[in-house]
């Protein structure tokens, strides 16, 4: 799951190739351009606005409902019309590649709510065979479905692609220390925190490890960290283990 944390805000990259900058101000580019720039800022809730017009104006354009229903996602809880934005997104532009990612990553996020993710995701590979994020997401997904061998599967073919973020290093240790392969799990947590030091999945991971090597101290020590860096589990984690 420590992959869902960054997901979202890779969104804006694969949009940027759509920006007609050269446009009047009502074209559909154009109004899209705002709405990211709006998020940009973080200012999310100016940014639906902004989406809001666009989708008023142009009711048929696929990405201003793939961009509302991700925007929604980071600033509501509001999954409902969440999965109504991007499902719209889909309807319109049925091989829409990142439609099926972003739906992919929400349905991990609350499953089984709305079912399994995979098979969204399975639908973006087939769309686009080197979308490395999209094998990142799938073996999120089945980590969290406890598919450990699986998963890792998918998390090196992401790595084969040249996808070297933190949280395929998070992601692989899970699955990992899923199938009890405790000390290779550890080498890639200290992999994940060397690219980013205060990666709170990384040390709740580290935090879980070392309680099944029984090592409590150095559990608790990496559990306390990861609270401290807002990772609500290791927090609960903490109170229930280490007080």
């Amino acid at each position: 799951m420590c992959y869902l944390y960054n997901a979202i805000k890779y969104l804006f990259l694969f949009i940027c190739f759509i920006i007609c900058f050269g446009c009047n101000d009502d074209s559909p580019d154009e109004m899209l351009s705002k709405a990211i720039n709006l998020v940009n800022q973080n200012k999310y809730k100016e940014a639906i606005s902004q989406l809001d017009l666009l989708i008023e104006k142009h009711p048929d354009f696929a990405p201003a409902y793939l961009h509302k229903g991700t925007y929604l996602a980071v600033s509501t809880n509001n999954f409902a019309e969440v999965m109504k934005n991007l499902n719209k997104a889909i309807d319109l532009q049925p091989n829409y590649t990142e439609g099926y990612y972003y739906r992919g990553i929400q349905k991990d996020i609350y499953y089984p709510l709305y079912g399994s993710a995979i098979p969204d995701l399975n639908k973006a590979i087939d769309l686009n065979p080197k979308y490395s994020d999209a094998y990142l997401a799938r073996g999120s997904a089945k980590n969290s479905q406890k598919q450990y061998a699986e998963a890792l599967l998918d998390i090196e073919k992401a790595k084969s692609l040249k996808n070297n973020f933190p949280d395929l290093y998070c992601e692989r240790a899970l699955s990992l220390l899923g199938l009890k392969r405790i000390q290779e799990g550890l080498d890639n947590i200290t992999i994940a925190l060397s690219i980013d030091s205060l990666n709170h999945v990384a040390y709740y991971l580290r935090c879980l490890a070392y309680f099944e090597l029984k090592d409590n101290r150095t559990s608790c020590a990496n559990c306390e960290q990861a609270a401290k860096y807002g990772n609500s589990d290791a927090k609960q984690f903490f109170i229930e283990k280490c007080k």
